[in-house]
């Protein structure tokens, strides 16, 4: 499924939200849309284009969101853990950056 579908999919979802106007989301920040061996994988900047949706949409209809970062990292072995780190990082960023709170870039420069 292109981003386009995926987004198309979450304003759909948003529309209903506002309708709903909910005390809480709550979202699981997954990495199973980045798995490379999928056909229809979400790339770094798509995951990044998903995450800021998904909290500028909390904010937007003021409902409070809780997270979690979602991803087994056993599946994912331990040579890939730092890259899971940095996928992770792209999540909490754009939280940052949505609800307009000073955080100090979590990437290392």
């Amino acid at each position: 499924m292109p981003l386009t579908d995926h987004l198309r999919e979450l304003r759909v979802v948003q529309h209903d939200l506002r309708s709903f106007k909910p005390d809480l989301i709550l979202y699981q920040a997954g990495l199973d849309a980045h798995d490379g061996l999928k056909e229809d994988a979400l790339n770094e900047d798509q995951i990044c284009q998903r995450d800021r949706f998904i909290f500028e949409m909390a904010k937007n209809i003021s409902a409070p969101i809780a997270w979690i970062l979602g991803e087994d990292a056993r599946k994912s072995g331990a040579s890939d853990l730092q890259r899971l780190q940095e996928l992770h990082r792209i999540t909490i960023e754009e939280a940052c950056l949505a609800f307009d709170v000073f955080c100090t870039s979590l990437r290392d420069e």
